[in-house]
Order: structure tokens, then sequence, then C-alpha cells
């Protein structure tokens, strides 16, 4: 029974269990020939999420790599440069089987509106479906009134933002080509009028970055009402462009990966020790998520706030009880 079973292995499951049969070595990396093919992406199997207390397994995604290539992000050494799209009848498909489930949705593509035409088709076959939904997108998205309103009006409440930094000599270092911090303030109040919120996110310790950076994006923050916000450290993870470098240079700290959370210091700053960019980082986000700063952000109402006002006490939440972990 047991050498059936093995057999019937190595005839559905291919040259890999023919291997281990044989016992010849296994390689420690595959690679595809090619990239997946986006009209082959599987379905996720919900199902075994059933019971088990997540708050959201309505994700779903239609697009991966990114057009751009920032130093710090990963995304292009995982998904490539190459912008591919899921045919847009598949994921009206699998929209119309999640509605049945939940009202809510969060597409996990890294950059949902980088072919305008494919976005802008999606979204005016959403019209009406009664989604509230979530995504990605750079800054930018807010130069295109015509998106952005096919976007509201297709049930987007809230947007992730790379904002990265207020430093514009430091997003030129990075490659965040689609930045320009003096244009943030009025790019944050374009996506709030469209219904629009923004869960921005702010890199902190490039070779630009001092211990005066902080307060700063915390004012800023408030000042554009940034309804939530992460503010990760610089994190050198493998295949980015800023891992190469800083190897190059020396300054890789630790190759532990329990530091590599990007809530951990695992390289040489060059504008600050590692001390004070771990304080300020830690100092960044108890502010942030003070209820002070909550009140300053969010008090208004707002269409987005169903999903920003529970986030911002779940982060802040989290960040207690990691402080007492840590002390």
């Amino acid at each position: 029974m047991l050498m059936r079973w093995l057999w019937a292995r190595v005839i559905w499951s291919g040259p890999g269990w023919y291997r281990i049969l044989k016992r010849e070595p296994c390689s420690p990396v595959y690679r595809p020939d090619a990239m997946l093919d986006m009209a082959d992406l599987p379905i996720a199997r919900r199902e075994i999420f059933a019971g088990k207390g997540y708050l959201l397994t309505n994700t779903l995604q239609t697009t991966r790599g990114c057009p751009f290539d920032c130093e710090f992000c990963s995304v292009t050494a995982f998904y490539g440069r190459k912008y591919r799209e899921r045919p847009v009848e598949q994921v009206l498909a699998e929209l119309e089987v999640l509605c049945k489930q939940n009202s809510f949705a969060f597409f996990v593509d890294d950059n949902l509106v980088a072919n305008r035409r494919y976005a802008l088709s999606l979204f005016s076959a959403m019209k009406g479906m009664g989604f509230k939904w979530l995504s990605h997108a750079p800054i930018d998205f807010a130069g295109d009134p015509e998106l952005m309103r096919a976007a509201g009006e297709s049930g987007c409440i809230g947007m992730f933002v790379g904002f990265e930094s207020l430093n514009q000599e430091s997003l030129v270092a990075m490659g965040k080509v689609t930045n320009q911090a003096t244009s943030y303030l009025e790019q944050a109040k374009v996506f709030r009028d469209h219904g629009i919120g923004i869960l921005g996110s702010f890199v902190l310790g490039s070779d630009g970055d001092t211990p005066a950076i902080f307060e700063p994006i915390l004012r800023f923050c408030e000042a554009a009402r940034i309804e939530a916000a992460i503010f990760p450290i610089l994190t050198p993870y493998p295949g980015t462009k800023v891992r190469e470098r800083l190897e190059t240079e020396g300054r890789i700290t630790s190759n532990d990966w329990r530091d590599y959370d990007m809530g951990h210091v695992n390289f040489i700053p060059r504008g600050m020790s590692a001390a004070e960019l771990q304080a300020g980082h830690d100092w960044l986000n108890r502010s942030f998520y003070s209820f002070s700063s909550m009140y300053r952000r969010i008090f208004k109402l707002h269409r987005s706030v169903q999903v920003f006002a529970p986030m911002n006490f779940g982060f802040r939440s989290a960040i207690r009880r990691t402080a007492k972990v840590m002390v």
C-alpha cells in the first residue's frame, strides 16, 4: 500500500518526487523559467480561514510587478519590473463570489494604478457592486482626477501611499521618481476630497536623515490629516539595491532574520547613530498613535474613518504591547 501511494506521488507530482525517491540532491533554490501568466493565477482557498478569527479574508491580486525600482523596495526583486495584469473578467468573477461573504475587499497589488487603462476599466466595472475596498497607489495618483474619481465611485476608501521622505534629495537618492515633497499636502487633500483615506509610509534612516527628521514627519502627518501611517526603519532586504550598496560599504550589522522586521536597526546609519535612529522610530510611532494625534488627524467624519479609526487603535495597542516586551 505504501509503495502504491509513493508511486502515485511520482506519477502525479512530477520530477520533484522522482528525485526524492532516487535520493538525488535537492536544489536550495528553485526558479521558474518565466514569470507566471496572470491569467493562470489560482483563486485563493479562503475556506481554510473559516472559524479562525481573521479580520479580513477578502484579499485578491490583479497585477504584479512595478515599473519603478526604488532602492529599498523588494517588489522588483520578487516580481520584476514588468507590470502584468490579470484579465479584468477573472477579477470581476472573483469579486462576485467575495461580495456574498463581505462587502470589504483588499487588493494586495503593489501599485494598482500603474496601467491607467487597466485600472480605469476595472474601476468602471466595479461601480455599483457595493464594495468598500483598499489597495496601494503612488502619491501622484492624485494628479489623475478621472482615475481617482472612478476609484472613489467604485468604492475605494483607502490607499497605502509611500511618501518615504520629506527631503527631496533623499527621494532622488532612493529612486522615488514619482514623489515631489513640496506637493504632498495638496495631493493628500485630493485623496480626501475623493473619499479616499491614506495609510502613509515614511522610511527612516536614509543617508540624508538626521535626528531632526522625526518631528517634522509627525507635524506633516497631522497637518495633512494622514489617517494612518507606518514608519519603517530602512531594511536591507536581500535582492534590493540598498542591500548591495550597504554590503559594499560594510555597513550591515546584522543578518539575523529576526532583526528584519522594519522595527530594528541592522545597519550603520550615516546621519545619526543606530541608537538615535531606533529612539526616533520609537518616539514617532508612540507620538503618531497618541490620542492627541489621533484626534487631530481623524476627528472629522469621513467615509474612510470606518476603516482607519479601528486601524489607529489597533496600531496603538500593538505599539504598546511591543514596548512592554522590549522593557
